[in-house]
């Protein structure tokens, strides 16, 4: 990976790692903690650790590497049930494969994670919810942009009547967030863009999370928002760079091949032209390709 992209996932992880951030993510797709106040849901992200950022459990199940995966309660819950929580920070969502499957193998790590931690045995009764949250910043196509979308287990009673509670089964939700280039009208999308932009200044985010989010900005927070946004920039730079050089190769190789298909055809008129030559015997005899035959023929008409 390059240098600048791997040193930007960095900082996103380091930014998804403040409370204050993951408490409002999960406002805005969790509904567990939708209706609930922010410190009620500070409160419940890692029960124990008093610092500003979680400490997580862990990046690494199998290979399988993980952004940010942490534990938090749900509040006022009739079960003694909590959530394992992983989010991801995408840069492109136009990938060779779907977003939302790769989603789905991180949940189902998510869930086998449990297996001797949370329950042993036959304790299954003990799963706890997984939520897998991916915040891309585009989207597959034009129509997608500004998206959230979320996948997640029904239940489907065909014959019969089930007595099983929707908070015994809801064990698994996938949430998909696109984001796009024009600004989103939502709220919760609009907070996304102002954590993430590299358009605004480190003073209009700091202004706008502390008045329209009540998310105070500490001086870490700003240094790390300020440290990703530069990143940003030099990986947009970069790109622009690769693409004048592509754009100038291409404009050689271009124009060599146009300076060949002229020799050809130069030399095909000269042959006709001074020893008076059949047309076809001269594009046999020089081998010229079928896509410049006819054009050929036309510079033998108008010069010969």
């Amino acid at each position: 990976m390059d240098k600048y992209k791997e040193a930007y996932n960095k900082q996103c992880k380091s930014i998804l790692s403040y409370k204050v951030i993951l408490a409002k993510i999960m406002k805005g797709c969790i509904s567990e903690y939708k209706n609930y106040d922010m410190d009620t849901v500070i409160k419940c992200i890692e029960e124990g650790n008093a610092t500003d950022k979680i400490v997580g459990i862990t990046n690494d199940i199998d290979d399988i590497k993980y952004d940010v995966f942490y534990r938090a309660s749900i509040p006022n819950s009739r079960c003694s049930i909590g959530a394992f929580i992983n989010i991801e920070a995408q840069r492109t969502a136009k990938l060779k494969y779907k977003i939302h499957n790769r989603a789905l193998v991180y949940s189902g790590y998510g869930i086998a994670y449990q297996y001797n931690r949370v329950f042993k045995n036959q304790e299954y009764d003990q799963l706890q919810k997984v939520v897998s949250i991916w915040i891309c910043f585009d989207a597959p196509t034009k129509q997608e942009e500004n998206s959230i979308t979320c996948f997640s287990l029904f239940k489907d009673v065909k014959v019969g009547y089930n007595i099983v509670a929707l908070d015994e089964y809801d064990k698994l939700l996938i949430v998909i967030i696109y984001l796009g280039e024009e600004s989103s009208q939502h709220e919760f999308l609009k907070f996304l863009e102002v954590v993430f932009t590299n358009q605004l200044t480190l003073d209009e985010k700091k202004m706008i999370l502390e008045n329209n989010y009540q998310i105070k900005v500490n001086e870490n927070m700003q240094k790390e928002m300020n440290a990703m946004c530069n990143l940003a920039d030099r990986i947009e730079e970069k790109a622009l760079e690769k693409g004048k050089r592509q754009g100038i190769e291409l404009g050689i190789e271009q124009g060599i091949e146009r300076g060949i298909e002229q020799e050809k055809i130069h030399t095909v008129v000269t042959l006709i032209e001074k020893l008076n030559l059949p047309f076809d015997e001269v594009i046999k005899l020089l081998n010229v390709p079928e896509n410049l035959i006819e054009l050929c023929k036309k510079y033998v008409q108008s010069h010969v």
